[in-house]
């Protein structure tokens, strides 16, 4: 065979390539593996965080712990509840991951009867709580107050 005839089989094989590439990929996890699509270069949101993580409104994602659901007949009770909780992220995770999503998922969302609406809001802190040596950063000491001095102060009740 001469490669004038071969000409026309490499290009069936590139154009098969290219209609492989899909919007939502599922890729392995690099760090800040960013994916644009081809045609009009807008930002494809990564879908393995969109099924794994829950981003809330004040910038935090939240996680379910592993192994929530494996073998749970083995596991002791305090087990048992504390693995149906979340898990925030840290900071540098939060913001590898609004860096892999587009503009619609980082944007805040509002929903009817959302079971994370408690959580949407955090009192005067504007980056996530953990900072990058994995310990509470930027928090305040509990206080009890009033409900006059609270609605003086804070407007999300």
């Amino acid at each position: 065979m001469s490669i004038v005839n071969l000409a026309p089989l490499l290009r069936q094989k590139s154009a098969a390539l290219i209609n492989q590439i899909r919007n939502h990929v599922r890729y392995p996890p690099h760090t800040l593996h960013i994916r644009f699509d081809p045609t009009d270069g807008r930002k494809i949101p990564c879908k393995d965080v969109l099924d794994r993580f829950k981003r809330l409104n004040c910038g935090l994602w939240i996680r379910g712990k592993p192994g929530r659901y494996k073998k749970r007949y083995m596991k002791d009770e305090p087990f048992l509840t504390e693995s149906l909780k979340h898990e925030t992220t840290k900071l540098n995770e939060c913001q590898m991951m609004d860096k892999v999503m587009n503009r619609f998922w980082v944007r805040p969302k509002y929903y009817i009867e959302d079971p994370y609406e408690a959580y949407h809001v955090r009192h005067g802190l504007s980056t996530p709580r953990v900072g990058y040596d994995n310990r509470l950063s930027r928090e305040r000491s509990k206080i009890l107050l009033e409900d006059t001095v609270t609605d003086q102060y804070f407007y999300d009740r």
